[in-house]
């Protein structure tokens, strides 16, 4: 136990001193360079289908086109900026941190005497149950911070962003971050713990550069552009994926819209639980929470204000019951 906190803190601290340009260099972000060359890519389909369409003015370029659908001189841009850097001075890395748990605890506690018979077929399967274990963790996660008022609070830190860009992937209340990474933490442990008690082997998911192999997949057909105004649809597969065209909507302030497609990855989970939506391209929305997004224009009240939200939640329900 001993060795595994040194590791642990190790590889914590490591994770702790990188810089916040990391994000490019690493296939766990959502900026990861390769993503954003496929966003780019897929950028000139939306471009060229958009002008076919007559959705955009028939002399606007390339670059122009997607350049003002990735970043807008908007306060709420500089707020997604200002909470990366501020989260980077409280929070570790927690992508990195799940790969070091999840690999420390099986060298821990796998049995000595297991013997490493791993085959391409079980690497698979680990691959696939923990992906989608992970991806249904968080719809439930995401789908219980909806759906709480406490929990709320704190994650209309990220429904306040008024435009959306990339940045806006990592726009989250430290708590959120917290409660997420725990659960999340705690479930793939257990998948990664029984495979390497029943299967009697140590194994890896399939990966590139760290990131589950299936979830690298999905963020090359678009991850990046979800958190922009660029609408990528999968036309049918929308029925299976969740789009950047579908989060998008996710995102939008309109109460048709409110508590739905809460999918990371899979939409199945959204249709499981009556939450999908598919937008139609021409589909008119605008982001945020709505009155609300004022207060979020200040970086104190996103880190302060959930707080202050909840305070008079706990004194209105303390009255309630004594006066009831």
């Amino acid at each position: 136990m001993d060795q595994w906190i040194d590791s642990a803190l190790a590889i914590f601290w490591e994770s702790a001193k990188l810089p916040y340009w990391s994000v490019f260099y690493n296939a766990m972000a959502r900026q990861y360079w390769l993503y954003c060359v496929a966003a780019l890519a897929l950028g000139v389909l939306c471009w060229r289908r958009d002008s076919r369409k007559g959705i955009v003015d028939p002399g606007e370029g390339y670059v122009h086109y997607m350049w003002s659908r990735l970043y807008k001189r908007h306060i709420s841009a500089a707020i997604d900026i200002c909470i990366i850097i501020v989260n980077g001075m409280i929070l570790i890395s927690t992508g990195v941190l799940q790969i070091v748990a999840n690999s420390l605890i099986v060298a821990d506690m796998t049995p000595a005497s297991a013997v490493a018979n791993v085959t391409p077929y079980l690497i698979v399967l680990y691959t696939i149950v923990y992906f989608l274990v992970d991806d249904f963790t968080a719809f439930l996660v995401h789908y219980w911070f909806h759906k709480n008022s406490v929990l709320w609070a704190f994650h209309k830190v990220h429904h306040s962003a008024e435009t959306l860009t990339p940045m806006t992937a990592d726009r989250f209340h430290p708590v959120e971050v917290i409660l997420t990474t725990i659960v999340r933490l705690s479930m793939g442990m257990l998948v990664t713990l029984a495979f390497a008690l029943f299967a009697g082997s140590k194994l890896d998911v399939a990966s590139v550069g760290q990131a589950n192999l299936f979830l690298f997949l999905f963020n090359m057909a678009g991850g990046c552009l979800r958190h922009s105004s660029i609408r990528l649809s999968y036309g049918r597969f929308d029925h299976w994926f969740i789009s950047p065209h579908m989060h998008q909507i996710h995102h939008s302030q309109e109460e048709r819209h409110w508590n739905k497609n809460m999918g990371g990855t899979m939409a199945i989970w959204d249709r499981l639980f009556g939450t999908d939506y598919i937008p139609a391209l021409d589909e008119d929305y605008r982001y945020g929470i709505g009155e609300e997004n004022v207060r979020y224009q200040s970086l104190v009240y996103n880190y302060c204000g959930p707080f202050i939200e909840v305070s008079r939640m706990l004194v209105a329900n303390v009255v309630r019951r004594k006066t009831g």
